[in-house]
């Protein structure tokens, strides 16, 4: 649950797009190039859309740097979850 609400900057929970998956944890500390043989990764019809991208971009800041725009989406969104859990003492 904590994973949820954006508690740790090198975890991400996601729900994935493919038969079978419930949830998914994304862990960014694991993050690795990629190498170019044909056999390396697999070509799927998904793609993160702009809004995707873009707090993706925000997450790997907060990992790499522990730093966020003024403007940022996810630090927003962090703020909120933090007077949610306030008032509902979770």
């Amino acid at each position: 649950m904590r994973v949820r609400r954006c508690l740790y900057p090198q975890f991400i929970w996601d729900k994935l797009p493919v038969s079978g998956a419930t949830e998914s944890i994304l862990r960014l500390d694991h993050i690795q190039p990629v190498g170019k043989h044909h056999d390396t990764i697999e070509l799927t019809n998904y793609r993160l859309g702009e809004d995707a991208v873009m707090i993706f971009d925000e997450w790997l800041r907060w990992l790499l740097y522990d730093d966020f725009a003024e403007d940022s989406l996810l630090l927003f969104f962090k703020k909120e979850m933090e007077k949610i859990e306030r008032i509902f003492d979770i």
